[in-house]
């Protein structure tokens, strides 16, 4: 996205949201968010702050969040605990190999597969899960969000080819 872009983006929040304060020098404005979001391609940034703003409560949205919502849509973001679960609870019945979960759900099995597929009471399993997945989930997004969109590019396909690997074991 080029500086002229940005500008267009923050001329967008600042018509759907004019109570959220942006910096008054518009030089200064554009190059931080340009630092932040630059790198994401211009429609995938436009959707994100449409989105927003046809879902939100909140009128505020922040260069992270944009990033972030870009990062979800594009499918590089760790699936949500109730979907990991499931997908854990495929690879517990062997139905799904290890290499083809989303990294996030893989490296938590891999870190407590042992008491996944042990005798241990239900709750206790997914007690265990639980609190392996936020971990692995939370570092795996920090990297995620952090990396510039040429590295998700790299990231994007394998990702998607994962999950949809995954999809299509669960039918």
């Amino acid at each position: 996205m080029t500086p002229t872009e940005t500008a267009k983006i923050i001329t967008m929040i600042r018509a759907l949201a004019p109570q959220q304060r942006l910096a008054d020098d518009p030089g200064v404005l554009i190059a931080a968010w340009h630092a932040v979001i630059g790198d994401l391609p211009y429609d995938a940034v436009e959707r994100a702050v449409v989105a927003h703003y046809r879902t939100a409560t909140d009128p505020w949205i922040t260069p992270g969040q944009i990033r972030q919502r870009v990062a979800r849509d594009a499918g590089l973001l760790a699936p949500s605990e109730q979907e990991a679960w499931l997908l854990a609870q495929q690879w517990v019945r062997r139905a799904v190999r290890l290499d083809a979960l989303p990294s996030a759900v893989g490296l938590a099995c891999q870190a407590v597969g042992d008491v996944l597929r042990s005798d241990a009471p239900e709750g206790v399993r997914h007690a265990a899960w639980r609190d392996g997945y936020r971990a692995t989930a939370s570092r795996h997004d920090d990297r995620t969000l952090a990396a510039t969109a040429d590295q998700w590019a790299v990231i994007a396909p394998a990702a998607r080819g994962r999950l949809a690997l995954v999809q299509g074991g669960a039918q």
